[in-house]
């Protein structure tokens, strides 16, 4: 692909640019690692002979995409529940060695949060939900007598869009069975790919025409509780991805707090975009997007309402984490390329994405799979080098928090409603070392507080 063009002189195609260089790049990562990535727009459209979603499961006629569609309904709240997260269920038990040594206590299932898993399913068949579901699935093998081919779900997504051109991801899961090592892998390149594809979503049409709000994506800390534990690190994290910290009103009947600023959340680059921007009239603005001051000090109406209110006020509010698509496309460029684009230089969500084979996620793969299915599996492939690699510390301390340093992790668990001892993690770059001691751990678990 030829040389990006530069964001100052020409925003729009430099976006266009790095928007299929992610594209390009995610799709060889999946290729080698035998994924594919699947998507379908909600609502989906009806057959002809159907009326509504109803009309196609009465008749018991298979139809495509509504088969496949009402199959993941039928399996969502089972495979959300299945995830690593910060909800403890059946699956997810704090004496589960996998949740050895996390800082925190599982936060209980509750009542609320089933309801809201149970929503959610609902959304995917409803007529009236617009927006996206998006699964990442394993290379196709036979299936009983041959006839069919079927492959397996190794993670998937599902994201809502909103009348104010926002895009809210409601769940994220991850398959249980692979490894700290190898979800962190996978994590890595289906976060950015999915972000873009939220954004790939047309503009919403109302009744006045299409929206002239920016297109914003974002993901409610709330609703993170549910997500695999990695999908906060890696979307919060200034190391990572980045994505800036916003608020919205508390409708806690405890502690309600109004909080105006306007129809859709924004920041200092969420208006390159739209179609009657042609200039950038501050170039300087491309220098901050990606620093822990831009991701921290967000340019919203948000975070300006926000600090008018009290301290206790402030603790109350709901927190989430998004951006714009323009801030996208300025986080996607590599670290080398960015020096020449005059943009912040770090790590951009393209270096996220792992250039080579990961052995460890192939033999995990693999072991999801029936027999029949691995001799489809990729010819990178290695199984002596696999078995070498997973000697190596794939579920310890420095894979669950994607390898990030002490110093980081307080960052990412500040002016949230999450707690993380601060004399837990050693600053070492290799924090996969096991505490034994149990006194420790339980007088600096995680405790959950509004401030």
């Amino acid at each position: 692909m030829a040389e990006s063009p530069l964001p100052s002189a020409d925003f729009k195609e430099f976006a266009k640019c790095q928007k299929a260089l992610l594209l390009e790049e995610s799709e060889l990562f999946f290729r080698r690692h035998n994924l594919r990535l699947l998507k379908y727009i909600l609502p989906a459209p009806l057959p002809p002979w159907a009326k509504s979603f109803d009309d196609v499961l009465d008749k018991g006629i298979e139809s495509e995409p509504f088969t496949t569609i009402y199959r993941h309904k039928h399996f969502l709240k089972c495979r959300v529940l299945h995830n690593w997260s910060y909800i403890e269920t059946k699956w997810n038990v704090a004496d589960n060695p996998r949740n050895k040594n996390i800082p925190f206590d599982l936060r209980p299932l509750s009542s609320e949060i089933i309801k809201q898993l149970d929503s959610i399913k609902e959304d995917v068949t409803q007529s009236e939900f617009s927006g996206l579901l998006v699964t990442l699935n394993s290379c196709s093998y036979p299936h009983g007598d041959g006839q069919k081919e079927i492959s397996k779900v190794l993670a998937g997504a599902l994201v809502e869009c909103l009348v104010t051109n926002e895009r809210c991801i409601k769940c994220i899961w991850v398959h249980p069975e692979l490894s700290k090592h190898s979800s962190r892998v996978l994590l890595q390149t289906f976060l950015p790919r999915l972000m873009m594809e939220c954004f790939e979503l047309p503009s919403v049409t109302t009744n006045e025409g299409t929206s002239m709000y920016n297109k914003f994506v974002y993901a409610m800390h709330n609703d993170m509780d549910l997500f695999p534990r990695q999908c906060w690190l890696l979307l919060a994290s200034t190391k990572k991805m980045s994505l800036p910290r916003h608020y919205e009103p508390s409708n806690f009947e405890e502690h309600p707090v109004d909080l105006e600023y306007g129809d859709c959340h924004s920041d200092e680059v969420g208006h390159l975009l739209l179609p009657n921007v042609d200039t950038i009239e501050t170039p300087n603005i491309l220098l901050t997007v990606g620093s822990e001051m831009s991701a921290r000090n967000v340019a919203c109406n948000c975070r300006t309402e926000k600090m008018k209110r009290s301290t206790d006020d402030q603790g109350w509010l709901d927190r989430l984490v998004g951006c714009t698509e323009s801030y996208m496309c300025l986080m996607l460029p590599k670290r080398a390329e960015r020096d020449r684009m005059g943009i912040y230089v770090r790590d951009g969500w393209r270096d996220l994405i792992l250039n080579g084979v990961d052995q460890i996620l192939i033999q995990d793969i693999k072991g999801l799979l029936p027999k029949n299915a691995h001799e489809r599996m990729s010819v990178y492939h290695d199984d002596l080098a696999a078995l070498v690699l997973h000697n190596s510390n794939v579920n310890g301390d420095a894979e669950e928090w994607c390898k990030l340093k002490r110093v980081d992790l307080i960052d990412v668990t500040s002016d949230t409603d999450v707690y993380m001892g601060p004399d837990y993690y050693d600053d070492d770059e290799d924090q996969g070392n096991e505490q034994t001691n149990t006194e420790k751990t339980s007088t600096q678990n995680k405790r959950r507080c509004r401030s």
